[in-house]
Order: structure tokens, then C-alpha cells, then sequence
């Protein structure tokens, strides 16, 4: 008796194991390696109007990191209101190392060398300020990369799919085993 599988591969008597759709499966799970911090940073997890951000810090000059500081990674660029936003819903939110103050954090939102203008949170005006620097400061500079929400529900149903499909895969080579007969 013949299985008809349409998860077979082009060669006859060869088919996918359950392990080996599981190791796929969770190699499309697996978290990205774009989203790996850069060393020497501090970094915290924090939830800015309903998105969770991982902010780091890096202490040095703004050119030192330059490679962190992407589009992607300063939801605030081109914005002094937006970064200003930023600083005071992160301000009180601790991620920086010892010695330095949550106000030593700065939410660069614009550069043209040899100046650059930030954001950053002064306790004693407590709200968020701009202010003006040349690019070769040593300062705390903040960058934030967006955490996909893993969506519970779908994951659950991906897994519980995948194991049904192993089940279904295994019940078959039993099927076939007893019969004698070779499966496609």
C-alpha cells in the first residue's frame, strides 16, 4: 500500500522525520541575531505608548558607536518633541551603570558633524531638554531596538500543528511497516 504524502521528497522512500520538522520549525521560531546588543552597553527593557523597547547606553563619543545608531534603533531621529518623550518616560527606569544618573542619558535626534542636538531628562526642571553638542563629546548616548511581541496564542498553535504532523508522520510509517509495503 502506497502513502500518498505530500511532504515527501522527490526521491522515492525518503520523507521528513517529526524530529527533523521540528528542528525546522524551531529554527524559524529562534529570535534573530540582528537584534543582539552591541558589548559594553547597559541595557533595560522599557514600554514606551504600548512598545516594548530594549534601550542601551554607551558612554564615549558619539562616533565611537556610530554602527548602533540606525534608524531603526533611534525611534526619536529627526524629532526634538519625540525624543524628549522618550527621555522622561525612560528617566526613572534604572539600566545605567554605577555612577551615572538617568539624566546622563541622551536621546541624540539630530547630527551634522561637528555638532549634534539631543534630549535628555533634568531632574531639576523635571522634564525632558535639548541641548546642543559637538559630535567629539563624551557623553552617555541611548539607542533603543523594538522587542517583537511573541503572540502566544499562534505560537501555541504552531507547535501544536507540528506535532500533529509528527504523530500523523509516525502513524503512517506504522501503517506502512505492517503492510510491508514500501512508502513514498
Amino acid at each position: 500500500m502506497w502513502v500518498d504524502d505530500p511532504l515527501s521528497t522527490a526521491s522515492p522512500g525518503m520523507r521528513p522525520s517529526a524530529l527533523a520538522l521540528v528542528a525546522i520549525a524551531l529554527l524559524l521560531l529562534a529570535p534573530s541575531a540582528a537584534g543582539e546588543l552591541i558589548a559594553g552597553g547597559n541595557s533595560k527593557e522599557v514600554v514606551v505608548d504600548g512598545q516594548r523597547y530594549e534601550f542601551t547606553a554607551y558612554q564615549g563619543t558619539f562616533s565611537e558607536f556610530d554602527s548602533a545608531f540606525t534608524a531603526s534603533t533611534l525611534p526619536w531621529w529627526g524629532s526634538a518633541s519625540v525624543a524628549q518623550q522618550y527621555a522622561t518616560e525612560v528617566y526613572g527606569a534604572p539600566f545605567l551603570a554605577d555612577g551615572l544618573s538617568e539624566s546622563d542619558a541622551h536621546y541624540v535626534y539630530f547630527q551634522s558633524s561637528p555638532s549634534l542636538v539631543a534630549a535628555y531628562y533634568d531632574p531639576d526642571e523635571q522634564s525632558a531638554v535639548v541641548k546642543s553638542y559637538v559630535t567629539s563629546a563624551e557623553l552617555v548616548f541611548v539607542n533603543a531596538r523594538a522587542v517583537p511581541e511573541i503572540d502566544g496564542e499562534a505560537l501555541a498553535q504552531g507547535l501544536l500543528a507540528i506535532a500533529a504532523l509528527g504523530l500523523s508522520v509516525s502513524v503512517r510509517r506504522r501503517e506502512a511497516a505492517r503492510s510491508d509495503a514500501p512508502v513514498a
